[in-house]
């Protein structure tokens, strides 16, 4: 599989981590779109949008409805892991809806993807 062992993003919703990734990607271009690449997602994450959609999700390319109620989705990285100052960067999606993903393979509650692209409304980084 793809899933890194120690992704270096966090994918959380209302504080609670939902997912891990190695690299985002914004895509000005594509309408306001960010691309998750190369982690995990844990099968509660679609169940936020889509309860239905949320479990047993097969290997392989989904595309999800296009009609969604937007989420604040926060992408977090720590800069120096274990410094004692504990510098972050982070990234808020604004508006966030799951649009598609590939998948390369499930473990237990969680998918182990390719890609997870998210349309946004906005983005906010800090530092």
């Amino acid at each position: 599989t793809t899933a890194l062992a120690q992704p270096s993003l966090r994918l959380e919703v209302g504080g609670q981590q939902f997912g891990g990734f190695a690299s985002l990607v914004q895509d000005r271009e594509a309408g306001g779109t960010v691309t998750l690449e190369q982690g995990w997602i844990s099968d509660a994450f679609l169940g936020l949008w889509w309860p239905e959609l949320g479990k047993d999700l097969a290997p392989g390319p989904h595309r999800f409805p296009a009609e969604c109620v937007g989420r604040r989705v926060e992408v977090t990285q720590a800069l120096a892991p274990g410094n004692a100052r504990g510098r972050l960067r982070s990234w808020t999606l604004i508006d966030a809806c799951p649009i598609a993903c590939e998948v390369d393979a499930r473990d237990g509650e969680k998918s182990s993807v390719t890609s997870l692209t998210l349309r946004v409304g906005g983005v906010g980084a800090a530092m």
